[in-house]
């Protein structure tokens, strides 16, 4: 995709070469098969601190190292204990505010989730009703021999 499609673009647009680190971080990672997880090959859960510092902290490259190609047992005591000491650093103040407006946009997200299903659930099971009785009648598309595309009704 071309570099203005990328999700790690910084909004406005007042550079075009001007990236999230954060987000950029993430995206590469989750390319490379290293991107933190709560649940999964890392297992943070079962390390609190590490869990925290990754929720709290920002894109340290020790929480990318956790797993995957580069995995690094010294990220661990990383995150455990100089990281931790950073993200506690800031103050319960700071953090509970972080905290909540995670959990704010989070909430948010999945009502927009759940109305959504809501939604298109019961268009998804019309279909598939149609579908069994077959009542669908869609249009299939198809190339011509001169390469135009063309609508035709479906034939059975």
């Amino acid at each position: 995709a071309p570099a203005t499609e990328q999700p790690y673009m910084l909004l406005g647009r007042k550079l075009p070469y001007g990236v999230d680190y954060g987000t950029y971080m993430h995206v590469v990672a989750e390319d490379m098969g290293a991107a933190p997880r709560a649940f999964g090959p890392t297992w943070m859960a079962l390390a609190p601190r590490v869990l925290i510092t990754w929720a709290l902290g920002q894109a340290y490259v020790s929480m990318f190292k956790l797993s995957g190609p580069y995995a690094d047992p010294q990220a661990w005591h990383l995150a455990r204990n100089e990281l931790w000491e950073t993200v506690t650093k800031r103050g319960l103040g700071s953090n509970l505010t972080l905290f909540a407006t995670v959990a704010f946009f989070g909430a948010l997200s999945g009502v927009c989730y759940a109305v959504d299903a809501m939604l298109y659930l019961p268009r998804l099971a019309v279909g598939a009703c149609l579908g069994a009785l077959g009542l669908t009648g869609s249009p299939r598309s198809q190339r011509g021999s001169d390469g135009v595309l063309a609508t035709t009704p479906k034939q059975d």
